[in-house]
């Protein structure tokens, strides 16, 4: 199925730094981190969803690792 134009759509870029996963979401310059990798998305997607007070499967996220 293709995207839906009318979702919206952001990127997470992430990289390791220490202990952590750092997330960027550069079209908001949002930042947070994750602890575990398997964690990234979901980190991702709640800094947005608080962000925008909007349900955290309302959007698509990308993620890519750095």
């Amino acid at each position: 199925m293709p995207p839906d134009p009318d979702r919206p759509r952001y990127t997470a870029t992430v990289r390791r730094d220490g202990e952590f996963w750092l997330i960027h979401i550069p079209e908001r310059d949002i930042y947070t981190q994750a602890r575990f990798e398997g964690e990234v998305e979901l980190m991702g997607r709640d800094v947005l969803a608080i962000e925008d007070d909007v349900a955290p499967d309302s959007f698509d996220l990308d993620i890519v690792y750095e």
